[in-house]
């Protein structure tokens, strides 16, 4: 094998084996974000007997193939979840992977660091996505506290001048952020006040900013609610086709869905809505 071949398999092998070690992390938000407990007191521990768990029980899918799926100590089921979130963050690693990094001449500091803001951003979704899902919520750790490190992920990318049409400058993503989360604020008081119920969940509206505050509000965000928005129908369609009956379908996994769609292919997403979009593409 060629050693540039070497270089790129063990640059995909890391950031498998990353995504890995934060789909465990993001396992833990999924767990206890929803009760509000931290996430970094105490350490991965059984749900059933409250034993710490042990280092060499803590290694992503392999420990709870060896175990069989049980805790160790008191013999209590571990959610099938854990492994499948763990797989999810290692497959999101190497899809990020080979986006931002397609060939051994992207083997770099500034590519490597952009590979780690949108996973970042995609942990984030993946976090918002489940909760929401499971329980209705949205934690502010993973949307408008995230904020903050949107702004710091871009101002990163211009410091290291990193070239993609992904990337947005420091104050795109400041102005993005406030305008998109102005505009669907007001949004969701409007809805409020015409139907009489929320017609727009504030964790959806901090949800929908923090995703500004890393790809800018147009085209990124605009082109992310209309996949939102298309899936949401789709599934609307065929759900009462099926059952005859309307279902509801939470937001925060269709823009998570949507976001990743957005960075692994919003180019190809954009000049086909919009021929000669080509404005759009390049740091902002």
């Amino acid at each position: 094998m060629a050693p540039d071949a070497v270089a790129y398999a063990i640059g995909g092998s890391f950031a498998v084996a990353i995504g890995l070690v934060i789909g465990s992390f993001l396992d833990l938000c999924i767990d206890r974000m929803p009760e509000d407990r931290s996430v970094v007191w105490p350490g991965s521990a059984c749900t059933s007997c409250g034993r710490p768990v042990r280092p060499y029980d803590n290694v992503p899918v392999l420990s709870w193939l060896l175990l069989r799926g049980r805790c160790r100590d008191c013999g209590a089921a571990i959610p099938a979840r854990a492994p499948l979130v763990e797989l999810l963050g290692g497959l999101v690693g190497l899809l990020l992977f080979h986006r931002f990094i397609p060939s051994t001449a992207e083997l770099d500091l500034p590519h490597f660091a952009l590979w780690a803001v949108h996973l970042g951003l995609i942990g984030c979704m993946i976090v918002a996505a489940y909760t929401d899902l499971g329980h209705r919520i949205i934690p502010n750790e993973t949307s408008i506290y995230a904020v903050p490190f949107g702004v710091a992920g871009a101002a990163l990318l211009a410091w290291l001048g990193v070239d993609d049409w992904l990337v947005v400058s420091p104050l795109t993503s400041i102005v993005s952020a406030a305008a998109v989360g102005a505009f669907f604020a007001t949004v969701a008081v409007m809805a409020r006040w015409a139907l009489g119920h929320d017609g727009l969940g504030w964790g959806d509206v901090k949800l929908i900013t923090m995703i500004a505050s890393f790809v800018g509000a147009i085209p990124a965000t605009l082109i992310i609610m209309l996949l939102a928005s298309v899936a949401a129908s789709v599934h609307g369609v065929v759900h009462l086709v099926a059952t005859r009956r309307r279902a509801y379908l939470p937001l925060g996994p269709l823009l998570a869905l949507s976001t990743l769609t957005y960075v692994l292919y919003g180019d190809a997403v954009v000049r086909g809505l919009f021929p000669g979009a080509s404005m759009f593409f390049g740091p902002r």
